[in-house]
C-alpha cells in the first residue's frame, strides 16, 4: 500500500469523524433549543433570579391646593463597565450635560482605574437614563439596582420640611408626615424577582417593575402660600432681634385645619444629612415655653363662664407690687383699680392672680384642659409633647397665682394657637388636624375630609366678651398696637416670659416673646400664635412678635382675598407708651430725627415712631393734627413725644 493511499484513508477517517461530530452538535443544539429550550431558560432564570423582594413606590404628599410637597421618581443608575468600556476623552463632553455634572468630574470617573467597576450617576430619572443610553457609548450600563429604583424628592425644599419630614436614601420614612402616615404613603408591596449579575449585584427586570403599586396620596391642610408668608416674616424677625429660634402656627378656627406650621431654623428635606438635629426639630410641637400673659384671656374666660366674676367687677392692682404665698408679684406698670376688661388690656399680673385665687385651682385647671392645654393635640407628628400642666391638687397658692398669668406651666405654639382658635370659634374647640384626606391611586378615599368637634370650652357669650377685651389690647393704650391691621378688627394678646435652663431655674436674658390672636375679630378666619425664642435686641412680645403677626396677617388676608373694611372710629383716648426697638424713624447722618406725622392715623404714626426710644403720649382720635417735637428734631433717649389727634383735619 502506497503512502498516498494510506494518507487518503486517514483523511477520509478524519473527515468522517468531523462530520459525525458536526451532526451530533447540530442534534444537541436542536434538542437544547427546540425541545428543551423553554425548560433550560426557566432553569437559568431560577439560577440568576431565584430571590424575591417586596417592592412599592411611595405616594405623594400635597398641600390643600394640590401643590406637591413630596413625590417619588422612578430612577436608574448609570455605570462604566469594568470590561467593556474603553476610555475616550470625547465621552465626557457627551455625558456631562446629560448627567448634569461638570465635564471634569465625569472625565475623572470615566478614566478611573481600568478594569474596575465605576458608578457614574445614581438614582437619575428615567429620562436621563434613556438619554445616556441613546449616546451609544459602548460599556455604559444602566442599572435597575434593587436599592435605587426610586428617589424621594421635595420640590418645595425647606418649605414645611418639619411637617412633611423626609426619607433616607432607601426611601424609608424617617420624620414628619412621611413617618406618621407611612402606612398609607408606602403603598401595598408586591413580590418582585431579584436578579443578580456576575458580580452578585442585585437588580430588577424592567418587566417585573411594571406591576409595582404606588402608595396613597396624603393631602395636608397646609397652604403652601401661607406657609411661605409665615416663614418669610418669622425669619425677618429672628434676624432683626438676633433671636435663636421661633415658631408660627396658623389655624382655621371653624375647622381646626392647620394652615401653616413654621419652625426656624429649618432644613432641606432633600438633603437632611446636611443639617443637625436641632434644625430638624419641629419646635411648634416639641418645645414647651411658658406662655406668659397670653394665658390671661383663658383665665378671664373661665372666671366669666363659671360666674366667679363679671365684666363690671374691679380689682385693686396694689400699685404694682403684691405679696402672695410668700412671694412678690409685680406689674410692669403700676395700676390701682382696674375693671376686668382693663386687666386684659393693660395686662396686670397682680389682678390676674387675684382672679385666679377666686376661681380656684380645680376650676382653672379644668378650663385650661377644655382649651387644649396639658394634652397632645392629636395632629400625629413625631415628638409632640403634652405641654406642662400639673394636677390641680399639687398647686400651692403661689403656683395658682403664677399659672393665672402664664408662669409655672408650659405650652407649645400649636396648643396656644388652638386655644385662641377656640375663642375665635365662639368657645367651641375643634380638633386640630394636619391631614385633610388620604386618597388611593384608584381614587378610593381612605381618610375622609371631616372636621371634628372636641367640645365646648366656654359659652358663645363669654367668648364674644373676651374677644372684645382682646380687641382693646390691639388699640391705642393696649400692649399690642403693633399687631393692628388697617381695615380689620384684630383680637390678640402679648406675652413675655423668662425661660428655664437645664438647672430648672430662670436664666437671665432668656425670654420667650409671644403674640397670639385672630382676625377678623367679628368673623374670624385665621387664628395665629407667634413665638420668638431668646431675642437679644428686645424681648417684649408687643415689640418682637406682634409685628410678625401683623405682617403675616396683612399678606395672608390679601392672598385669601378677605375684604378689609374701613377702620372703626376710634374712641378718644389718652395713652402713654414706651418703646425701644430698632430705629425706623427718619435718619440724617446716622442721627434719629422726628418724622412728620401730620395727617397720619394713630396706627400709622406709631409705626413711623417704631424705632423711637421715647415717652409717647397721644390725645384724641382720628388723625394727627399737631405734634411735639416738630418734624426734623433729633430724638434723644427718653424724649417726650406728644400727639394731638382730631376726627377730621381741616383744610
Amino acid at each position: 500500500m502506497t503512502d498516498r493511499s494510506r494518507f487518503g484513508r486517514r483523511l477520509a477517517f478524519v473527515g468522517s469523524c468531523l462530520g459525525i461530530f458536526a451532526l451530533a452538535l447540530l442534534a444537541r443544539m436542536f434538542t437544547l433549543t427546540a425541545l428543551e429550550g423553554e425548560h433550560r431558560a426557566d432553569k437559568a432564570q431560577r439560577l440568576t433570579c431565584s430571590e424575591t423582594a417586596l417592592v412599592s413606590f411611595r405616594g405623594r404628599v400635597v398641600d390643600r391646593n394640590g401643590a406637591t410637597l413630596a413625590a417619588s421618581l422612578s430612577t436608574r443608575s448609570i455605570s462604566r463597565s469594568s470590561t467593556k468600556y474603553r476610555y475616550d476623552p470625547s465621552h465626557a463632553a457627551l455625558l456631562a450635560p446629560v448627567l448634569g455634572l461638570e465635564r471634569g468630574r465625569v472625565d475623572g470617573l470615566l478614566k478611573g482605574k481600568p478594569g474596575r467597576f465605576q458608578w457614574l450617576a445614581r438614582r437619575v430619572s428615567l429620562d436621563v437614563a434613556a438619554a445616556a443610553s441613546r449616546l451609544g457609548i459602548v460599556g455604559l450600563e444602566v442599572h435597575t439596582s434593587q436599592s435605587e429604583i426610586q428617589r424621594r424628592i421635595y420640590p418645595q425644599g425647606r418649605l414645611a420640611s418639619h411637617v412633611v419630614g423626609h426619607t433616607n436614601s432607601y426611601s424609608r420614612a424617617m420624620e414628619g408626615v412621611e413617618l406618621e402616615f407611612d402606612e398609607y404613603i408606602k403603598g401595598k408591596p408586591v413580590s418582585v424577582r431579584v436578579c443578580r449579575d456576575i458580580h452578585k449585584r442585585p437588580f430588577y427586570n424592567e418587566s417585573d417593575l411594571a406591576g409595582v403599586n404606588w402608595g396613597d396620596t396624603v393631602q395636608l391642610t397646609l397652604d403652601s402660600n401661607l406657609q411661605s408668608i409665615a416663614a418669610r416674616e418669622l425669619a425677618a424677625s429672628l434676624e432683626e432681634f438676633d433671636a435663636q429660634s421661633g415658631s408660627v402656627v396658623i389655624v382655621e378656627p371653624s375647622t381646626g385645619n392647620v394652615l401653616a406650621m413654621v419652625s426656624l431654623p429649618d432644613y432641606d428635606s432633600n438633603s437632611p444629612w446636611l443639617s443637625d438635629p436641632a434644625e430638624r426639630r419641629n419646635r411648634a410641637v416639641t418645645d414647651n415655653f411658658e406662655p406668659g400673659s397670653t394665658m390671661k384671656p383663658f383665665l378671664v374666660a373661665a372666671a366669666l363662664d363659671s360666674g366667679v366674676v363679671s365684666e363690671e367687677d374691679s380689682f385693686f392692682c396694689e400699685d404694682g407690687l403684691w405679696r402672695y404665698g410668700g412671694r412678690p408679684i409685680h406689674d410692669y406698670h403700676p395700676h390701682g383699680d382696674l375693671l376686668v376688661p382693663e386687666i386684659i388690656k393693660y395686662s396686670s399680673n397682680i389682678c390676674s392672680a387675684k382672679i385666679g385665687v377666686e376661681l380656684g385651682a380645680e376650676r382653672l385647671h379644668d378650663y385650661l384642659e377644655r382649651f387644649g392645654f396639658g394634652a397632645r393635640s392629636g395632629v400625629r407628628l413625631p415628638g409632640e409633647v403634652r405641654g406642662q400642666l400639673a394636677a390641680a391638687a399639687s398647686w400651692r397658692p403661689v403656683r395658682l397665682a403664677n399659672i393665672s398669668f402664664g408662669q409655672g406651666m408650659g405650652s407649645t405654639a400649636l396648643q396656644l394657637a388652638v386655644g385662641y382658635a377656640t375663642l375665635a370659634n365662639g368657645g367651641v374647640r375643634m380638633k386640630p388636624r394636619l391631614v385633610k384626606t388620604v386618597v388611593a391611586a384608584d381614587g378610593t378615599v381612605k381618610v375622609p375630609d371631616e372636621a371634628v368637634v372636641e367640645g365646648r370650652a366656654v359659652s358663645e357669650e363669654v367668648a364674644a366678651s373676651v374677644t372684645a377685651m382682646l380687641e382693646s389690647v390691639v388699640e391705642p393704650g393696649g400692649t399690642a398696637l403693633r399687631a393692628a391691621v388697617d381695615g380689620v378688627r384684630v383680637a390678640g394678646k402679648t406675652g413675655t416670659a423668662q425661660q428655664i435652663g437645664e438647672d430648672r431655674t430662670y436664666v437671665n436674658g432668656w425670654w420667650a416673646s409671644v403674640f397670639a390672636g385672630y382676625l377678623p375679630a367679628d368673623d374670624p378666619r385665621l387664628a395665629m400664635a407667634v413665638v420668638v425664642n431668646r431675642p437679644v435686641r428686645n424681648h417684649f412680645g408687643g415689640v418682637v412678635s406682634a409685628p410678625v403677626f401683623r405682617r403675616i396677617a396683612e399678606s395672608g388676608l390679601d392672598y385669601l382675598k378677605i375684604r378689609r373694611d374701613q377702620p372703626r372710629e376710634e374712641k378718644p383716648v389718652m395713652v402713654r407708651l414706651r418703646r425701644r426697638v430698632r430705629p425706623q424713624a427718619e435718619q440724617e447722618g446716622g442721627k434719629d430725627l422726628m418724622p412728620d406725622l401730620e395727617g397720619l392715623s394713630m396706627r400709622s404714626a406709631m409705626r413711623m415712631l417704631d424705632g423711637c426710644d421715647c415717652d409717647i403720649a397721644a390725645q384724641g382720635s382720628g388723625y394727627v393734627a399737631d405734634q411735639q417735637p416738630a418734624a426734623g428734631t433729633r430724638l434723644a433717649a427718653a424724649t417726650p413725644v406728644w400727639l394731638q389727634l382730631l376726627p377730621e383735619l381741616q383744610p
